[in-house]
């Protein structure tokens, strides 16, 4: 029965995005819940930086494009934008995002096109699913 119950409350707390172990005094994390992936982009961040912590956070490659081709690794995303300049700010990339929304998104705060492929870049994720989803194959 306490099998039964450790994994109810691991499964809650996942559903919840809580991290138990601010209930308990900042302890280890006894579950060994791992919190759902996210990362913070800004325009000042470089098309590298984005790309490597998008691998490292979903397992997946991040594709970023310069119009058509894909973009310098160098290039800043500020540096990137086309046609709206005042497309700018900050976005949060979560795991429970589905890929289609992502992509969209993406376009609209910064105006660059990007496309979520599989971890060796060989096939792109389906848009229906989430990046958490697409990650798991």
């Amino acid at each position: 029965m306490t099998d039964c119950k450790n994994q109810y409350v691991k499964y809650l707390a996942y559903i919840c995005k809580i991290k138990i172990s601010k209930f308990f005094n900042n302890s280890v994390n006894f579950l060994n819940i791992k919190s759902m992936a996210d990362i913070s982009v800004s325009g000042r961040m470089s098309v590298k930086t984005l790309k490597a912590q998008f691998k490292k956070e979903f397992g997946l490659t991040l594709r970023v494009y310069n119009g058509a081709r894909f973009a310098d690794d160098d290039a800043t995303l500020a540096s990137l934008r086309k046609g709206d300049a005042s497309k700018s700010g900050d976005m949060k990339i979560v795991g429970n995002l589905q890929v289609g929304s992502f992509e969209k998104r993406f376009m609209d705060t910064y105006g660059i096109k990007v496309q979520v492929a599989n971890a060796d870049d060989t096939k792109l994720a389906v848009n229906t699913l989430t990046l958490a989803a697409a990650a798991k194959g």
